[in-house]
């Protein structure tokens, strides 16, 4: 799991949670033994705390 990922305008990003933990990345939160889908519209940067990374926050560029 990087600290950091760049996507751009029209991908996906997939999170796949096998633990049996649920877990926040970023935004996104995925529960225990689920599967996240997000497609992105338009620009940004989101970030947040991250369970899954040791430095303990995710950072999400989308970019045209």
């Amino acid at each position: 799991m990087p600290a950091e990922l760049e996507v751009r305008v029209g991908e996906a990003i997939r999170i796949v949670n096998d633990d049996s933990e649920d877990h926040v990345v970023g935004v996104f939160f995925v529960a225990a033994g689920e599967t996240l889908t997000q497609r992105f519209k338009s620009e940004g940067v989101l970030e947040g705390d991250c369970s899954v990374h040791p430095s303990g926050a995710f950072t999400l560029r989308v970019v045209a």
